[in-house]
C-alpha cells in the first residue's frame, strides 16, 4: 500500500483539475457542471493527506535531521510562490478595477477572506507544517505521543477557526486529512499486513458505508470524519487497481500547487471589467489554458532559481 512518487503525481494532477472545475461551476452554466459542486472538500482533504503522508515519509527515512532547515526548505517553498502570485493578482486586479482594497488585511483576519482567491489552503497548510515541526522536533517524545499531540493541535485549530473566528467551513472541514496522512504512513507496514486481498476490499466497503452514514446525518461535525476517511479509501482503491498514468496528468501533478494558486486569478480576471468572456465554454477553456501556462512558467522559474542557488552554495 505504498504510495510512490509517480502515483502521487497522477493523483495530484487529477485533484487539481477537480478543484478548478469545482470553483468554475459556481459561475458558469455548462451542462453537467453541477456534478463538481461537492468535489472541493474531498479533493482538498486528499491534498492534506498527501502532505502529511509526504512529511512523515521523509521523517521516517531521515529522522529528526529532516527538520533541519525545515522553514527554508519546506515552508518557504510554499510561501514564496504564494507571495509572487498574490502580488501579480493584486497588481492585475488594480488595473482591472481601478481601485485597491485597503481593507484586505482586516478582511483576512476578521472573516478569513484571502487577498488571493481560494488561497485559504496556503494559510492552513503553513499552520499544519508548523504544527508538525513543533511536535516532531522533540527527540525525547515517543512518536505515538507526537501523533496524539498533532491530533490535539488539529482539534484546537478546528475549534478556533469554526467557533471563535467563524471562518468559512473550507478553512476547517477537511483538515483532519493532514494528521490522517501522517498516521497512515506511520502504521502503513502494519496495515499492509492486515489489509490484503479480501480484507482490503472489506475495509474499503466498510469505510465507504460509514462515510455514507455520516453524510446522511447532515451534521457538519461528522463531515470532518468523512473527509478524513475519503483519502484512505482513495489510497486503498488506488492500490487495488492498476491505474493508468497519462503523461499530461502527471505533468499537472508537478505543477498542482501552482495551479491551485493561479486558477482563482483567471477565474476572476477573465470575467472582470476589461476582459469579460461571455461564452461559458470559452471561459472555462481560457481559465484552464492560462492557469496551466502561468503555473508552468512559475514552476520552472522557481526551480531554475533554486538550482542556481544550490549550485552557488555548493561552490
Amino acid at each position: 500500500m505504498e504510495l510512490d512518487i509517480q502515483s502521487s503525481k497522477i493523483l495530484k494532477g487529477a485533484l487539481s483539475i477537480l478543484i478548478v472545475l469545482h470553483h468554475l461551476q459556481y459561475g458558469v452554466e455548462v451542462p453537467y457542471f453541477n456534478i463538481f459542486k461537492h468535489v472541493g472538500a474531498p479533493a482538498v482533504s486528499i491534498f492534506f493527506f498527501l502532505s502529511g503522508y509526504g512529511l512523515m515519509s521523509s521523517y521516517i527515512q531521515k529522522g529528526i535531521i529532516y527538520l533541519n532547515g525545515f522553514w527554508r526548505k519546506r515552508i518557504w517553498h510554499i510561501v514564496n510562490p504564494f507571495l509572487i502570485v498574490t502580488f501579480l493578482y493584486l497588481l492585475m486586479n488594480y488595473f482591472d478595477q481601478n481601485s485597491f482594497n485597503s481593507g484586505m488585511l482586516t478582511d483576512l483576519i476578521s472573516e478569513g477572506i484571502t487577498p488571493l482567491p481560494y488561497s485559504w489552503f496556503v494559510f492552513t497548510i503553513v499552520v499544519f507544517y508548523t504544527f508538525f515541526y513543533c511536535v516532531f522536533r522533540s527527540a525525547n517524545l515517543d512518536i505515538n505521543w507526537k501523533i496524539i499531540c498533532l491530533l490535539l493541535l488539529t482539534v484546537l485549530y478546528i475549534l478556533t477557526i469554526k467557533n471563535i473566528l467563524d471562518y468559512d467551513r473550507a478553512w476547517w472541514v477537511s483538515v483532519l486529512g493532514f494528521p490522517m496522512g501522517i498516521i497512515y504512513k506511520f502504521y502503513q507496514k502494519a496495515l499492509t499486513g492486515i489489509l490484503t486481498g479480501i480484507y482490503r476490499i472489506s475495509g474499503i466497503i466498510a469505510l465507504s458505508v460509514l462515510c455514507v452514514c455520516l453524510i446522511l446525518t447532515k451534521n457538519e461535525w461528522l463531515y470532518i470524519f468523512v473527509y478524513a476517511f475519503i483519502p484512505v479509501i482513495t489510497i486503498l482503491l488506488f492500490n487495488c487497481v492498476e491505474m493508468p498514468k497519462p503523461r499530461f496528468i502527471s505533468f499537472l501533478g508537478n505543477i498542482s500547487y501552482e495551479i491551485y494558486l493561479f486558477h482563482g486569478v483567471w477565474i476572476v480576471l477573465l470575467r472582470g471589467n476589461h476582459i469579460f468572456i461571455i461564452s461559458n465554454i470559452l471561459y472555462v477553456l481560457a481559465v484552464f489554458s492560462l492557469t496551466i501556462v502561468t503555473s508552468y512558467l512559475l514552476n520552472i522559474s522557481l526551480n531554475k532559481k533554486k538550482s542556481l542557488h544550490e549550485n552557488t552554495s555548493s561552490r
